[in-house]
Protein backbone atom coordinates (compact mmCIF):
# COMPACT_ATOMS: atom_id res chain seq x y z
CA UNK A 1 0.00 0.00 0.00
CA UNK A 2 1.81 3.12 -1.01
CA UNK A 3 1.89 6.11 1.17
CA UNK A 4 -1.19 7.97 0.53
CA UNK A 5 -3.19 4.64 1.06
CA UNK A 6 -1.78 4.32 4.15
CA UNK A 7 -2.96 7.18 5.80
CA UNK A 8 -6.50 6.78 4.50
CA UNK A 9 -6.43 3.12 6.01
CA UNK A 10 -5.80 4.84 9.25
CA UNK A 11 -8.28 7.81 9.18
CA UNK A 12 -10.62 5.36 7.89
CA UNK A 13 -9.86 2.90 11.29
CA UNK A 14 -9.64 5.89 13.56
CA UNK A 15 -13.31 7.16 12.04
CA UNK A 16 -14.86 3.12 12.15
CA UNK A 17 -13.71 2.98 15.76
CA UNK A 18 -14.61 6.59 16.85
CA UNK A 19 -18.44 4.95 15.34
CA UNK A 20 -17.73 2.13 17.46
CA UNK A 21 -17.08 3.86 20.64
CA UNK A 22 -19.93 5.98 20.17
CA UNK A 23 -22.39 2.86 20.15
CA UNK A 24 -20.73 1.21 23.22
CA UNK A 25 -21.29 4.93 25.24
CA UNK A 26 -24.72 4.50 24.07
CA UNK A 27 -24.93 1.12 25.15
CA UNK A 28 -23.37 1.99 28.39
CA UNK A 29 -25.71 4.73 29.33
CA UNK A 30 -28.76 2.48 28.36
CA UNK A 31 -27.10 0.15 30.81
CA UNK A 32 -26.68 2.43 33.61
CA UNK A 33 -30.75 3.30 33.16
CA UNK A 34 -31.27 0.01 33.61
CA UNK A 35 -29.52 -0.34 36.89
CA UNK A 36 -30.96 2.82 38.21
CA UNK A 37 -33.88 1.73 37.15
CA UNK A 38 -33.36 -1.75 38.51
CA UNK A 39 -34.12 -3.73 35.31
CA UNK A 40 -31.98 -6.31 35.69
CA UNK A 41 -33.20 -8.77 33.32
CA UNK A 42 -31.74 -6.64 30.34
CA UNK A 43 -28.01 -6.53 31.57
CA UNK A 44 -27.35 -10.06 29.51
CA UNK A 45 -28.46 -8.57 26.68
CA UNK A 46 -26.29 -5.27 26.81
CA UNK A 47 -23.43 -7.27 28.14
CA UNK A 48 -23.49 -9.60 24.64
CA UNK A 49 -23.80 -6.30 22.64
CA UNK A 50 -21.16 -4.67 24.71
CA UNK A 51 -19.10 -7.48 24.32
CA UNK A 52 -19.66 -7.75 20.69
CA UNK A 53 -18.16 -4.01 20.05
CA UNK A 54 -15.40 -4.05 22.51
CA UNK A 55 -14.19 -7.41 19.86
CA UNK A 56 -14.62 -5.19 17.47
CA UNK A 57 -12.99 -2.75 18.43
CA UNK A 58 -9.70 -5.06 19.31
CA UNK A 59 -9.24 -6.15 15.86
CA UNK A 60 -9.45 -2.74 14.38
CA UNK A 61 -6.74 -1.15 17.03
CA UNK A 62 -4.34 -4.34 16.24
CA UNK A 63 -5.16 -3.22 12.27
CA UNK A 64 -4.76 0.16 13.58
CA UNK A 65 -1.26 -0.75 15.41
CA UNK A 66 -0.10 -2.68 12.13
CA UNK A 67 -0.85 0.02 9.75
CA UNK A 68 1.21 2.65 11.25
CA UNK A 69 4.31 0.60 12.55
CA UNK A 70 7.32 -0.07 10.47
CA UNK A 71 7.36 -4.04 10.62
CA UNK A 72 11.41 -3.59 11.22
CA UNK A 73 10.92 -1.80 14.37
CA UNK A 74 9.64 -2.35 18.01
CA UNK A 75 8.23 1.33 18.45
CA UNK A 76 5.89 2.41 21.30
CA UNK A 77 2.83 3.39 19.56
CA UNK A 78 2.92 7.02 20.19
CA UNK A 79 6.15 7.18 18.48
CA UNK A 80 5.07 4.61 15.79
CA UNK A 81 2.15 6.88 15.23
CA UNK A 82 4.14 10.21 15.04
CA UNK A 83 7.14 8.47 12.35
CA UNK A 84 3.86 7.38 10.30
CA UNK A 85 2.55 11.09 10.08
CA UNK A 86 6.14 12.22 8.83
CA UNK A 87 5.26 10.21 5.63
CA UNK A 88 1.79 12.24 5.32
CA UNK A 89 0.70 14.84 3.89
CA UNK A 90 0.07 18.11 6.27
CA UNK A 91 -3.60 17.87 5.96
CA UNK A 92 -3.47 14.06 6.57
CA UNK A 93 -1.94 14.73 9.63
CA UNK A 94 -3.95 17.25 10.97
CA UNK A 95 -7.17 14.79 10.38
CA UNK A 96 -5.14 11.64 11.70
CA UNK A 97 -4.54 13.94 14.85
CA UNK A 98 -7.73 15.36 14.83
CA UNK A 99 -9.37 12.14 14.54
CA UNK A 100 -6.90 10.17 17.30
CA UNK A 101 -7.64 12.47 19.75
CA UNK A 102 -11.20 12.67 19.28
CA UNK A 103 -10.89 9.05 20.03
CA UNK A 104 -8.95 9.44 23.26
CA UNK A 105 -11.70 11.42 24.20
CA UNK A 106 -14.39 9.00 23.47
CA UNK A 107 -12.28 6.57 24.78
CA UNK A 108 -12.03 8.05 28.28
CA UNK A 109 -15.33 8.71 28.83
CA UNK A 110 -16.29 5.18 28.22
CA UNK A 111 -14.11 4.21 30.56
CA UNK A 112 -15.44 6.47 33.11
CA UNK A 113 -19.58 5.34 32.75
CA UNK A 114 -17.73 1.28 32.50
CA UNK A 115 -15.83 2.10 35.80
CA UNK A 116 -19.42 3.78 37.67
CA UNK A 117 -21.71 0.75 36.22
CA UNK A 118 -18.89 -1.69 37.24
CA UNK A 119 -19.05 -0.29 40.45
CA UNK A 120 -22.75 -0.47 40.80
CA UNK A 121 -23.23 -3.64 39.85
CA UNK A 122 -20.60 -4.61 42.29
CA UNK A 123 -22.44 -2.79 45.06
CA UNK A 124 -25.83 -4.84 43.94
CA UNK A 125 -23.64 -8.11 44.23
CA UNK A 126 -22.14 -7.62 47.45
CA UNK A 127 -25.87 -6.26 48.86
CA UNK A 128 -27.57 -9.14 47.53
CA UNK A 129 -25.20 -11.54 49.25
CA UNK A 130 -25.51 -9.42 52.63
CA UNK A 131 -28.86 -9.92 52.43
CA UNK A 132 -28.66 -14.09 51.75
CA UNK A 133 -26.43 -13.84 54.24
CA UNK A 134 -28.62 -12.57 57.05
CA UNK A 135 -31.78 -14.29 55.88
CA UNK A 136 -30.01 -17.84 55.75
CA UNK A 137 -28.58 -16.75 59.59
CA UNK A 138 -24.85 -17.05 58.40
CA UNK A 139 -22.85 -14.79 59.91
CA UNK A 140 -21.84 -11.81 57.91
CA UNK A 141 -18.59 -9.54 58.38
CA UNK A 142 -18.51 -6.21 59.48
CA UNK A 143 -19.02 -3.39 57.31
CA UNK A 144 -16.18 -0.61 57.45
CA UNK A 145 -17.30 2.31 58.16
CA UNK A 146 -15.69 6.46 58.24
CA UNK A 147 -15.03 7.52 61.76
CA UNK A 148 -15.70 11.08 62.59
CA UNK A 149 -12.03 11.49 61.72
CA UNK A 150 -11.82 10.19 58.57
CA UNK A 151 -10.37 6.60 59.65
CA UNK A 152 -12.08 3.74 58.52
CA UNK A 153 -13.10 1.10 61.40
CA UNK A 154 -15.15 -1.84 61.54
CA UNK A 155 -19.07 -1.21 62.46
CA UNK A 156 -18.49 -4.28 64.97
CA UNK A 157 -16.11 -2.09 66.52
CA UNK A 158 -18.75 1.08 67.21
CA UNK A 159 -21.18 1.28 69.99
CA UNK A 160 -23.90 2.56 68.84
CA UNK A 161 -27.30 0.66 69.31
CA UNK A 162 -25.33 -1.63 71.59
CA UNK A 163 -26.92 -0.24 75.02
CA UNK A 164 -30.52 -0.16 73.41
Amino acid sequence: MNKNNNAKGLVDHLEQEISWIDALNTLLSEEKLVLATRQFDKLEDLAEKKQKLTNELEKSAKLRAELISDSSSNQDPKTALNEFLKNTSAEEARQINLLNTKLAEKLTYCRELNTVNGQVIASNIYTRQEIVNALSGNKTEAASVYTANGDITSSSNTKHHEEA
